[in-house]
């Protein structure tokens, strides 16, 4: 069986490794994280749209124009990510969804404290 120090370092580098790959995700020069990228139907298909309104023209958008585009503006924040991710990590069940192996790791931890205390219980009383 794992030590409380073994699996508290495990959880760590999980998060860490996690929240460096929403960060990468969610701040990254993609058509999804620019404020004027809008989804759009087209008699094509569907595609996304920069919108500019400074410019008032519309272009299609992609990954390869995202990263060599000047008007560029990604709509989230280190801090806000960081704070989704914290939100996340705090509700189990979205824990549990997007990233079950820090969801059961937390969850072990939890239930090896509970099961650390009843010992200490069942010591006192015998």
């Amino acid at each position: 069986m794992r030590t409380k120090e073994e699996v508290k370092e495990k959880i760590l580098m999980l998060r860490d490794r996690y929240l460096k790959e929403r960060k990468v995700e969610y701040l990254g020069r993609k058509p999804v994280n620019c404020i004027y990228a809008k989804k759009a139907k087209l008699q094509t298909g569907k595609a996304v749209v920069c919108v500019d309104p400074a410019q008032k023209e519309f272009a299609e958008c992609n990954c390869d124009v995202c990263g060599k585009c000047r008007r560029f503006v990604c709509k989230n924040t280190e801090e806000s990510v960081i704070r989704d991710f914290n939100e996340i990590v705090k509700s189990p069940s979205r824990c549990g969804s997007e990233y079950p192996k820090l969801a059961i790791l937390l969850w072990f931890l939890q239930d090896f404290s509970a099961e650390v205390e009843e010992k200490k219980h069942t010591k006192w009383f015998w």
